[in-house]
């Protein structure tokens, strides 16, 4: 959906007025919008830093630090084809892999709470956000209150992205 649909049709709204800025919200140790420079750097090549700008926060310090480290057990990589792995992670020994430069470099995160009165500043004007398997922690109406507040960081025409669980028991 990002790369073979969103992505194109954004670019070429927006010309060459900037970056496609994208936001994963909740995005625990990072392996989320690490996976979306992975997929955007494979559709675009190395133009993907130019085109793209990816932020992401977590309410969890430690996962925030972690998301920033860019370190990765083989537990993260089970379902990753093994020839991406190769590409864009270092082995550091049997356990670890630390993400390429390329793609960590194209990600910014920040410590940030879902519920706070104020979000960062570059969470706002944003093109997708992906808010996915954050909303099972919340009850129905402040899920609904969250997801207002996240469309209302959107650019127009921009799109929020949420998981199944974000839209388990609740039509809204």
């Amino acid at each position: 959906l990002l790369t073979g649909v969103l992505a194109p049709r954004m670019l070429a709204r927006q010309g060459a007025a900037g970056k496609m800025r994208i936001l994963s919200v909740g995005c625990s140790t990072g392996e989320e919008p690490y996976s979306i420079a992975i997929a955007l750097r494979e559709q675009y090549g190395q133009t993907a830093e130019r085109l793209f700008q990816i932020s992401a926060g977590d309410v969890d310090r430690q996962a925030v630090e972690k998301a920033r480290a860019g370190i990765y057990s083989a537990y993260s990589f089970r379902t990753l084809p093994a020839a991406l792995a190769r590409r864009y992670f270092t082995t550091l020994d049997d356990q670890y892999r630390r993400i390429d430069q390329t793609i960590h470099r194209q990600v910014s995160f920040h410590h940030a709470n879902v519920l706070a009165e104020a979000y960062p500043e570059d969470w706002f004007s944003q093109d997708v956000v992906f808010f996915r398997n954050v909303s099972i922690y919340f009850d129905a109406q402040t899920r609904q209150a969250i997801q207002r507040r996240l469309l209302a960081l959107l650019k127009p025409g921009g799109a929020l992205i949420v998981g199944a669980t974000e839209t388990l028991s609740h039509n809204f």
